[in-house]
């Protein structure tokens, strides 16, 4: 019986009981390396498909500004960006330490320590939006994550210029923990089947959305270390509109639209900077 109890109270099974929390502290910033590499691909009635290869690679700074009750208020800015379409190069701040990237803008959004993402500000316009890359972070319970612990997320997917894609499902799956990192298993494969109104327009999705990666988060230190992960989505999306006043006949305009994606992401922690130290030295 002794025996018993002194493994029920042994602590890596009392860790394995514990749920995993977010820690952030004022006046310590973490610093990310954050890369997308892939291709999209978009065609509508009887035009040729345009392909374009993206490349993004940037460091984003979390920022922590106020820690209240639970709730942390996050100012997130990225640096030293090189974003690419193509042959285009869109923004290239590689070689600069201190400028803020115009194309991801400031962004500031207030987060629970379990993950849930309570509100958010645009402090400076942006043409790539952070938010949605955030949404992808595990969103943990208050009840135990124990290996096999899993939970759905959904988020709206990634901005394609002038197209609803709708809302991507991801399943969550903790899969154990070593030497003091807990691995979570995102994957997807979704079927989209959707259709939605907005005054005389009718706009329904037809596709799929497919993905796998890994999470390496700290438990101890309630931090992201690291995310690596593939995404693809195949997707039709048919306008149905009703006829012109030109038009000879009574019947609706349909317009598809045919779009796809395949992407790799990496999220990775390089260091802690602190606001008295090494961010007062690069202009912080």
């Amino acid at each position: 019986m002794k025996e018993i109890f002194l493994c029920l109270l042994s602590p890596a099974l009392l860790l394995a009981q514990e749920t995993a929390w977010y820690r952030f502290r004022v006046g310590q910033i973490l610093e990310y390396k954050l890369q997308l590499q892939g291709t999209t691909s978009y065609s509508y009635q009887r035009k040729t498909e345009e392909k374009s290869n993206l490349s993004i690679s940037t460091h984003l700074l979390i920022i922590p500004e106020e820690v209240n009750q639970g709730i942390v208020c996050l100012r997130l800015e990225t640096r030293r960006s090189l974003v690419k379409v193509g042959a285009n190069i869109l923004e290239d701040l590689s070689s600069s330490e201190t400028q803020c990237s115009p194309l991801f803008g400031v962004l500031r959004l207030t987060m629970d320590n379990q993950g849930n993402i309570t509100g958010s500000e645009q402090i400076t316009p942006a043409a790539i939006n952070l938010f949605q890359f955030l949404n992808l972070l595990p969103k943990f319970s208050s009840s135990s994550l124990n290996p096999g612990s899993s939970w759905k997320q959904s988020i709206g997917s990634l901005n394609f210029p002038g197209l609803p894609l709708g809302e991507f499902e991801f399943t969550y799956t903790y899969t154990g923990e070593k030497n003091g990192q807990a691995f979570i298993r995102l994957a997807a494969g979704q079927n989209i089947r959707k259709t939605k109104s907005e005054k005389d327009i009718t706009v329904s999705l037809q596709g799929k959305n497919l993905a796998g990666g890994i999470f390496t988060f700290d438990r101890a230190a309630g931090e992201l270390i690291k995310f690596t992960g593939n995404f693809s989505f195949s997707l039709q999306t048919v306008f149905h509109m009703p006829p012109g006043p030109e038009q000879k006949t009574a019947e609706e305009l349909t317009l598809p639209v045919y779009t796809t994606g395949r992407f790799t992401l990496l999220l990775e922690k390089t260091s802690h900077l602190e606001k008295n130290g090494s961010l007062k030295r690069r202009g912080l």
